[in-house]
């Protein structure tokens, strides 16, 4: 898949950056703008989730202690317990992955310009 991308979509307008600026280097930061401004939407969600957590967190780790202390003979329902509390508040790991795409494409491309295989 990512194979596919690079060769069909990411090359290409690579060289249409080589082509306007002689330089990899500076057609490469072309490049990357470009990825930055369309994934954009959801590195913006991405941050969005992580303020509101941010901003819940206190009364999370708050309410997650009340139900630790509450339950604590009663690991079942303990665990019960933390996964509707987990439900309300949403989970801390949502929105993570979005901001790591980006990069995964731009290495790739960077340690092979061309997508050439090496054989």
């Amino acid at each position: 898949m990512i194979g596919f991308i690079s060769e069909k979509l990411l090359i290409p307008i690579l060289d249409f950056f080589y082509g306007l600026v002689p330089s990899y280097g500076l057609a490469i930061v072309a490049l990357t703008v470009v990825i930055r401004i369309a994934l954009f939407p959801l590195s913006a969600g991405s941050i969005r989730s992580a303020r509101r957590m941010k901003i819940a967190q206190p009364v999370m780790q708050k309410r997650q202690a009340e139900i630790k202390s509450k339950f604590s003979g009663d690991p079942k329902k303990q665990q019960e317990e933390l996964g509707k509390l987990m439900n309300e508040f949403g989970s801390p790991l949502a929105g993570c992955l979005p901001p790591d795409c980006p990069n995964a494409r731009v290495i790739r491309i960077v340690c092979n310009p061309k997508g050439l295989s090496i054989r």
